[in-house]
C-alpha cells in the first residue's frame, strides 16, 4: 500500500492531500496549527489530534516513532515551515521508520534563514532588495540615516517570527516605530533585517517552481505569477496563474539551489523592480506551495512526483505545462473584495477575468464540502478577532 503522512493541514495540506489521493495513496493527516482544516477532508484515511511541531515537538516525535507498524515506510511530507524544521532537525531518528523528502538541517537552514539566503544570492550575483542586518539598537541608531520609509522588518526565520506577530513581516513607517519593533523582537531572541519595499503591485511577483530529484537532476519546472494577495501588498496569494518560463529567474533559482546542494521541491519568489528592470529575490520555500492545485491543473503533480522519487526512484524529464490557468482562493478573494476594494482599485473586468478563464479553486466545495465550510468559519473568526 502506498502511504504518505501529511504534516500540516491548511490550504497547502489540502492541495497535497487531494493530489496524492488522486493517485490512490493512503493518507494520514496530522494538523499542526489552530486554524488547520484539511484533515476534515474525505480523502484522508486517518487523522490525529493537533500536534504543533514548534511547541509540542517531543510529543509529535514520540507519536511518529511509536505509530502503528503499517505506517512504516510512509513518506513524511511537511506542508509548512514549522514541519520542515521539525523533520530536518529530527531527520536521523525519523529515517528509522519513514521516507523523507526533507534534507538535512544544514542545507535547509541556509535557505530558510533569509539573511544567509540573501548573502548567498548576493555572493553569486543574484539581485535582492536593499537590506540591513542590525544586531543591536545602538547599531541601528548609528545607521539611522541609511533607512528609507516605509520599509519592512523581516525575520531571518519566518517560522519563529510568525507566532509572535501573526504575519511574516512588519511594514514600518518611521524610525521610532522601527526602533520599538526591533526592541520587541530582540526581547524574544529573534534576528531580523530591515528591507526596502520594492515598488509595484501584487502582479509584479513571480515564482519559479521546480523539483530536483535525488540525483540532482531537474525533473519538473513551471513559472507562476501572483495577481492578488490577501491582504494586498504583503499577504498570501488569493489569485495566481501559470505563465511561460522566465529564463532570468529560472537560471538564478537553479544557480542558488545548486550553491546550497539542494534537491527536492522548491518555490523561489521574485519581485520585478521597474526602477532597474530586474527580478529581485524575495524568498525560497522548500515545502509544497499554497497553489499546489494549480500545478496539478497545469500538468505537474509535485506531491506524487516527490513520492515516486523517494519510494521508487522513478526518473522524470521536464515536460511542457499548461499556461494561462488561474488559481483562485474564492473565500479570501470575496472577503478581500469587500474589505479592501477601495485600496486595490480593480476594474470590474480585471477582477472577473480569472473567473471567466480556465481555473482551479484552492478549496473546492462540491466534492469535499467540510474543509470549505470549516475554512469559511475560520476566516469569519479571524475577521472578528481583527487578524
Amino acid at each position: 500500500m502506498k502511504k504518505v503522512i501529511v504534516l500540516g493541514c491548511r490550504d497547502t495540506g489540502l492541495g497535497v492531500i487531494r493530489d496524492l489521493a488522486a493517485k490512490n495513496i493512503k493518507i494520514l493527516a496530522i494538523p499542526t496549527e489552530v486554524y488547520d482544516f484539511a484533515h476534515f477532508s474525505r480523502f484522508v484515511a486517518g487523522r490525529t489530534e493537533r500536534m504543533s511541531p514548534s511547541k509540542e515537538g517531543a510529543k509529535l516525535l514520540d507519536f511518529l516513532l511509536t505509530i502503528r507498524k503499517d505506517w512504516d515506510g510512509a513518506l513524511l511530507l511537511p506542508t509548512n515551515d514549522f514541519s520542515v524544521v521539525f523533520i530536518a532537525r529530527n531527520r536521523e531518528a525519523l529515517l528509522s521508520r519513514f521516507l523523507l523528502a526533507t534534507q538535512r538541517w544544514e542545507t535547509v537552514s541556509g535557505i530558510l534563514n533569509k539573511a544567509r539566503l540573501y548573502q548567498q544570492a548576493q555572493k553569486i550575483g543574484i539581485p535582492t532588495p536593499k537590506v540591513h542586518f542590525p544586531d543591536t539598537l545602538e547599531a541601528m541608531i548609528k545607521k539611522k540615516c541609511d533607512y528609507t520609509y516605509p520599509c519592512i522588518l523581516k525575520p531571518y526565520e519566518t517560522h519563529k517570527f510568525f507566532p509572535l506577530f501573526n504575519r511574516k513581516s512588519l511594514v514600518i513607517r518611521n524610525f521610532e516605530e522601527l526602533a520599538g519593533k526591533f526592541e520587541m523582537v530582540q526581547k524574544n531572541n529573534l534576528s531580523v533585517m530591515v528591507s526596502e519595499i520594492i515598488p509595484g503591485a501584487d502582479d509584479c511577483i513571480y515564482n519559479y517552481i521546480s523539483y530536483i530529484d535525488r540525483n540532482g537532476d531537474l525533473a519538473a519546472e513551471l513559472c507562476m505569477q501572483k495577481l492578488r494577495q490577501h491582504p494586498p501588498g504583503f499577504g498570501m496569494a488569493r489569485v495566481s496563474k501559470t505563465i511561460p518560463i522566465i529564463g532570468e529567474i529560472r537560471n538564478q533559482s537553479l544557480a542558488l539551489l545548486k550553491s546550497f546542494s539542494y534537491h527536492g521541491f522548491s518555490s523561489a519568489e521574485f519581485k520585478f523592480d521597474k526602477r532597474d528592470n530586474l527580478y529581485k529575490l524575495m524568498e525560497i520555500n522548500v515545502r509544497p506551495e499554497l497553489q499546489d492545485r494549480l500545478f496539478g491543473a497545469a500538468g505537474i503533480n509535485f506531491p506524487y512526483m516527490t513520492y515516486l522519487d523517494h519510494s521508487e526512484g522513478i526518473k522524470y524529464v521536464p515536460q511542457a505545462y499548461k499556461t494561462d490557468i488561474y488559481w483562485i482562493d474564492l473565500i479570501r478573494d470575496l472577503h478581500a473584495l469587500f474589505r479592501w476594494r477601495k485600496m486595490e482599485h480593480w476594474s470590474c473586468s480585471d477582477y472577473l477575468t480569472p473567473y471567466l478563464k480556465k481555473k482551479v479553486f484552492c478549496t473546492p466545495l462540491f466534492d469535499d464540502p467540510v474543509p470549505f465550510v470549516v475554512k469559511c468559519l475560520i476566516l469569519i473568526r479571524q475577521t472578528l478577532k481583527g487578524i
